[in-house]
Formats: C-alpha cells, sequence, structure tokens
C-alpha cells in the first residue's frame, strides 16, 4: 500500500516514535512540538477514495505574510486571492464580476456607492460575511496603528487623508453598513476606476472576530478564518504554502481543484527545472536567459501576459473537465498580472452577475 507526506510531494516522512535522535540522543516525543511544522505524517492512501485533485504552482519569493493590510508583494497577492474573496473580483477575461457583492449601486453625482452582499456568502467557519465585516477591514486598512503600505489606496473615500494623518479616528472613514447585508461607501471626489479598486488585495475583508482573538496571529495557519475558494491549510517556510478546498464558500460546487500548493523557489531557474521535472504545474515565470529556448520546445505551454512570462502544464486534472486547461491558465493569468483596464463604469446604474464568468483556481466544469 502507498503511502504519501501531505507537507510537500517530496517531503520527508514523520519520525518514527521507538528510535531516537541519533546526533542528540532525544526521543522524538521530545522534539515533536518543535518539529510539527516541519512535516506532516505519512497516511495510508484508501482505495476507495478518490485522490484530490491537486493544482502545483511556483510563486517566486516567500510572501511576507497574507494578512491583506500587511501584504505588499505579487506573491502575497497570488496567494490572498486563493484565500480571499472581496466586495468585486476579476472574471477569467479581465473584466469586473460580482464578488461578495452580487449587485451594486451608483449614485447620480458618481461618488455614493452602494453594494448588496450575498446572503449565501460564508466564511471558513461557516458564519455569515456582513457589510460589518468590511467596514472593520476599511477602517483596519486606513488606520495608522495599522501602518498598511496601501492606506492610500482608497484615498477618495471620504476622510482617508485625515485618518492616515491621524487628524481623525478610522471611525470617520465614509463607509458604513445599513444592514448587514448592505454596505455605503461615500466618496469626496469623483474617481471612475473606484471598482475597479476594490478588486485590489488590501480591500479584502478581515474577518474581525478571529482578529480579535488572536490579535496579529489571526493570518496563520490554523487560525486564519478567510471567505474565498480556499483555506490556509499549511506554511512550511521557505518550501511550501499549502491550501485546502472551503467547503463554506459560496460557490463551492464549482470548485474544481481540491487543494493548491504555491511552491516557493527564491530562483527561477529552480521552478523551470522543478517544470520540467514534472513538480510543478505552473511557473510564476521564466528565467530570462531561458525564455527564447523554452518558447521554442514548449510553444503550447509557454505564455506571455502583460509582460509576464509563465508556463502552463496542459496535464489533465480532471479528464472529464475538457475546459479545465483553458480555466488554469487564465487563474493563472489572473493571479500572476492585473488585467488590463475595461469599462470605468457598467452599462447600467445597477451592475450584477449577469453575463459574467467566475475566474478560476475554481475551473468551471
Amino acid at each position: 500500500m502507498s503511502t504519501r507526506c501531505a507537507a510537500m510531494r517530496m517531503a520527508p516522512c514523520a519520525p518514527t516514535r521507538d528510535r531516537p535522535d541519533a546526533r542528540t540522543g532525544t526521543s522524538p516525543a521530545q522534539t515533536e512540538a518543535a518539529s510539527r511544522r516541519f512535516w506532516r505524517p505519512c497516511t495510508a492512501s484508501s482505495p476507495e477514495a478518490p485522490a484530490a485533485k491537486a493544482l502545483e504552482r511556483g510563486l517566486g519569493q516567500e510572501p511576507e505574510s497574507v494578512d491583506p493590510h500587511l501584504a505588499r508583494t505579487t506573491q502575497a497577492h497570488t496567494v490572498q486571492r486563493d484565500l480571499f474573496e472581496g466586495l468585486l473580483t476579476y472574471a477569467a477575461d479581465g473584466s469586473l464580476a460580482p464578488g461578495v457583492a452580487e449587485r451594486w449601486e451608483v449614485g447620480d453625482d458618481d461618488q455614493r456607492y452602494v453594494f448588496h452582499l450575498r446572503a449565501d456568502a460564508r466564511w471558513s467557519n461557516g458564519e455569515p460575511v456582513t457589510a460589518h465585516d468590511f467596514v472593520f477591514s476599511l477602517r483596519r486598512l486606513v488606520d495608522p496603528e495599522t501602518a498598511a503600505f496601501y492606506a492610500q489606496t482608497l484615498s477618495m473615500i471620504v476622510n482617508v487623508p485625515e485618518i492616515v494623518a491621524g487628524e481623525l479616528p478610522p471611525a470617520a472613514l465614509g463607509v458604513k453598513a445599513t444592514d448587514d447585508r448592505t454596505l455605503v461607501i461615500s466618496l469626496s471626489r469623483t474617481t471612475p476606476y473606484f471598482l475597479q479598486l476594490l478588486v485590489h488585495p488590501s480591500t479584502l475583508p478581515v474577518n474581525e472576530r478571529s482578529f480579535r482573538e488572536h490579535g496579529e496571529q489571526f493570518a496563520r495557519p490554523g487560525i486564519l478564518v478567510s471567505n474565498g475558494a480556499y483555506v490556509l491549510e499549511d506554511w512550511v517556510l521557505g518550501s511550501v504554502i499549502e491550501l485546502r478546498r472551503n467547503v463554506h464558500y459560496w460557490n463551492d460546487d464549482q470548485t474544481s481543484i481540491d487543494v493548491v500548493r504555491h511552491h516557493i523557489a527564491q530562483n527561477p531557474s529552480v521552478e523551470l527545472y522543478r517544470y520540467r521535472a514534472g513538480e510543478l504545474d505552473i511557473t510564476s515565470t521564466i528565467p530570462t536567459e531561458a525564455f527564447a529556448s523554452v518558447r521554442a520546445e514548449r510553444a503550447g505551454e509557454h505564455h506571455t501576459v502583460e509582460r509576464e512570462a509563465h508556463l502552463v502544464r496542459r496535464r489533465a486534472v480532471d479528464a472529464d473537465n475538457p475546459a479545465l486547461d483553458g480555466a488554469v491558465i487564465a487563474k493563472s493569468q489572473h493571479g500572476l498580472c492585473h488585467p488590463r483596464k475595461t469599462s470605468t463604469r457598467p452599462p447600467s446604474a445597477t451592475c450584477g452577475e449577469s453575463g459574467s464568468q467566475r475566474a478560476p483556481t475554481r475551473p468551471r466544469g
């Protein structure tokens, strides 16, 4: 019967309990707590249980955090987009699509936005995602105590400059929840691209109850409460970040991939070697010196989007889903670059899901 380690495809298995460490003389029981973060026990796979569908992604360098208000790099944002969902999101073609907000209205003066949240939006602990969660999160973003890198991103919202400067309290922010499912945002000036800003990872929601309970530790594996398609299962520093399917996600029935592993590699050449060895399905980039040869030898797997180059393996994660390959490519592009700007305002003042597509890693069948 085959066994498999869950921490990483080639990670070592947990040590046996009846054999002391040859170097230190200590028993595994004495060192288990310290090492638990760096290994997972091997378990026998049941022949009756179907294998989890996994996507192995090259991430590049290690993210500094998955806290929406402390993260600042592309690598962190790539992981965050799998873990969280904001008011709006991007469809696979780069256009705006509803996220937690199923529809929204823009006032006649273009300075008042009303968002109506989905009734079935849930956190990974099963609790409803409410408008109050977004009020808390946006206040934390602009709070000087948070020292968020992107605090000024939403400077067009009423009182943001004054709050960031410490002249007004975060409670003065021009964002309010009129009820659990209605969020109102007031702007101090007309901003045609405001809706696009709401897709930026810094505007993703944070679970207030979890934050109050765990403080700055709330974004760690086993603690993080997220509202996207995946939950943070494990993070082995310098190696891999593993995400597991969030069964409470409102669109979970459209999730085709059970596990996403973001593999950390400081050197792009290492990613390329691992891709060629079949260990990765997607690379975060292609080394400059290898670009020409890779494009020639792997034309069907080479993709360049907005000056970002990636390799995407066309293999059947789900043989019954012929659209999966294209969906995985779309997610690769969505997670690693900023799509071109589309219309700055929807065709009508009321926007909904008509004709929109969901952006994978949640490939549609």
